[in-house]
């Protein structure tokens, strides 16, 4: 797309996407998803809130996103395409 990012709705899908993430940023990426703050990321976490900004940047170039929204909705979609795959 011309060198611009695409977003979590206009890229095609990732190889990796959420099974490319380590353990500590995917459950990062689950209390994103619950809406959670950095601070409350942090306290669930047992780690501080930079700690929880590096986790955040991590996933956020490994799922090749700009944003947490982004990274959301790439979990949602992940999510979707489980329960659909599970179906008969």
């Amino acid at each position: 797309m011309g060198g611009r990012k695409q977003t979590a709705l206009t890229r095609g899908p990732d190889p990796k996407g959420i099974d490319g993430l380590s353990a500590k940023e995917r459950r990062v990426l689950e209390l994103l998803a619950d809406a959670k703050s950095t601070d409350e990321i942090a306290a669930a976490m047992g780690m501080s809130a930079g700690a929880v900004y590096v986790y955040v940047h991590r996933l956020l170039v490994k799922l090749d996103v700009t944003d947490r929204l982004g990274a959301v909705v790439l979990y949602y979609q992940a999510a979707i395409r489980k329960l659909k795959a599970r179906r008969p």
